[in-house]
């Protein structure tokens, strides 16, 4: 017995023991990984759409064999990429951040040509957010020099100026 208490082997094992409890005390459940199994769940809403996927790309619908194998490779493809994102295998990736940018602005154009309103449903949207379309008045002005000499010929092209401008014509003088 004395011979076995003075083995160095079983002083490792008493220490790593000791550790190993006191981190485990201190860490609490934190220390100890998560080994929570989640599901994947396949609806009969995935099934359909596999089964849908297949007919457009073969022009026929899935034997039974065929369809059991898309739902395992389904299951397969969100098991690996499930672990890839734990692994973090998507942080700084370009192929994969393009790849999302692309997937994103395919969505955008989708929604963006379902979702066109009708003149109508403007016209309701301007009347409920009049406000926000109101600008504020603007004021303009146009400076038109004259010489100081006063004659009638001059008085004469300034009305005339002055006229125009507000009628719209003065733009064919270059004003």
């Amino acid at each position: 017995m004395i011979r076995l208490l003075r083995e160095p082997l079983l002083h490792f094992a008493v220490a790593g023991g000791v550790l190993f409890g006191g981190y485990s005390i201190l860490k609490g459940k934190d220390a100890a990984p998560e080994a929570v199994a989640q599901r994947i769940h396949v609806t009969s809403g995935d099934v359909t759409w596999l089964a849908e996927n297949w007919t457009r790309q073969w022009r026929r619908p899935p034997t039974q064999d065929e369809l059991r194998g898309l739902v395992t490779d389904y299951v397969n493809e969100q098991l690996l990429a499930r672990e890839a994102r734990a692994l973090g295998l998507e942080d700084n990736d370009l192929v994969i951040r393009r790849r999302l940018a692309q997937k994103l602005s395919f969505i955008i154009e989708d929604t963006s040509r379902r979702a066109e309103p009708t003149d109508d449903e403007l016209q309701k949207f301007y009347q409920a957010h009049r406000e926000r379309f109101r600008t504020e008045a603007r004021i303009s002005f146009r400076h038109v020099y004259s010489s100081t000499f006063c004659s009638a010929s001059i008085i004469f092209f300034s009305c005339w100026v002055l006229c125009c401008s507000h009628a719209g014509c003065g733009r064919s003088l270059g004003l």
